[in-house]
């Protein structure tokens, strides 16, 4: 069965951590913030709110009240950019980071924001 968020992914390829749980350094710039978002999560039937923290065009960091496993798959509903999907690259009590699939441009978001 394909996934919702990934369609060339089954639900038991987001099963345990991203290349065994190591995490790259962190490369580009994060911009700091703080909007509202909206997340999916794999396997469940509705939307979250939460809050960007920061956001570069890896990932953005999020406070969340759930906890998933790295590798989990997601979605994020962003200003000006409308739905990214990603996985969680790390989790922790009220914080989540993603990685998106694809580069992002925070720049789009960023300008959104600020023509409200």
């Amino acid at each position: 069965m394909d996934s919702l968020f990934h369609p060339s992914l089954t639900a038991s390829d987001d099963a345990g951590p991203v290349d065994g749980g190591i995490m790259p350094p962190r490369q580009p710039p994060r911009e700091s913030l703080l909007l509202a978002a909206r997340l999916w999560l794999h396997g469940d039937h509705c939307e979250r709110e939460v809050r960007m923290r920061n956001l570069s065009p890896g990932g953005v960091m999020v406070d969340c009240g759930v906890l998933r496993e790295p590798g989990s798959l997601v979605r994020l509903e962003m200003p000006g950019l409308g739905t990214v999907a990603g996985k969680v690259a790390w989790c922790t009590a009220g914080r989540m980071g993603i990685a998106f699939d694809a580069p992002i441009d925070p720049a789009l978001v960023r300008d959104e924001v600020t023509a409200v």
